[in-house]
């Protein structure tokens, strides 16, 4: 019985956040890079502590060859400090320390401005983390940013910033329904047992979340695939 998964995952990731110095609900990114082979199943995740204190548990992701990257967005003002950790323990992977300032009031964008979107505490309408009410509107775009070329995709968004639109609502994988991959031929997945993902694909598709996240939208991103048949 062939099985499939689908998640839907909401990214509020702005473009631009600095390495340093990043602004309140804004995006921190960090490389690391592993100093001898690795498989891009090993496992990597980093713990940021925020001015207070709280840890806040993140996965990497493999970016292929020797990178991994950790995204992370802050949600305190202040100097907040991370460490690295991957197993098996890898020089360059595990162990890597560091720190950053958030700084409230930086950046433009009402990602950045209000902080993500979340579901009110009366269940009953959407809010930015500062308690600003958000509206979702919206259409679905299903294959724009996997087909379209990047002044395309600029062209599109600003017709729905134009339009008040607040959100873009797309699929993140190829081949699936007819569309056998992006635009330069590269597909989402180079193999399927185990399941390893194709870093060229995604790279340029964060080209594509980043342009909806400066032009002020919400990226409503799915994730859907199907694996290969299973014995029952």
């Amino acid at each position: 019985m062939t099985k499939f998964l689908l998640a839907t995952l909401l990214f509020v990731v702005p473009a631009g956040a600095g390495a340093q110095t990043v602004p309140l609900w804004g995006k921190f990114e960090k490389t690391f890079v592993v100093q001898s082979d690795a498989a891009p199943e090993t496992e990597f995740s980093v713990e940021f502590r925020s001015p207070s204190g709280k840890p806040h548990g993140v996965l990497g992701f493999w970016d292929g060859g020797k990178t991994w990257r950790v995204r992370f967005m802050p949600d305190e003002p202040g100097t907040w400090t991370y460490q690295s950790r991957s197993r098996p323990a890898l020089v360059g992977l595990d162990g890597q320390t560091g720190e950053f300032a958030c700084r409230r009031g930086e950046g433009r964008g009402p990602f950045v401005q209000h902080g993500a979107v979340r579901v009110a505490g009366n269940g009953c309408y959407l809010e930015h983390a500062d308690g600003t009410p958000f509206f979702w509107l919206g259409d679905t775009v299903w294959y724009g940013a996997i087909l379209s070329h990047k002044d395309d995709w600029n062209t599109y968004l600003d017709d729905r910033l134009a339009k008040k639109f607040t959100v873009v609502h797309f699929n993140v994988v190829a081949p699936r329904n007819g569309v056998a991959a992006d635009e330069n031929g590269e597909i989402s997945f180079t193999s399927m047992d185990p399941i390893r993902l194709n870093p060229r694909f995604y790279q340029r598709l964060d080209e594509r979340v980043d342009a909806v996240t400066a032009h002020g939208l919400l990226a409503a991103i799915v994730l859907t695939w199907g694996l290969r048949p299973v014995d029952s």
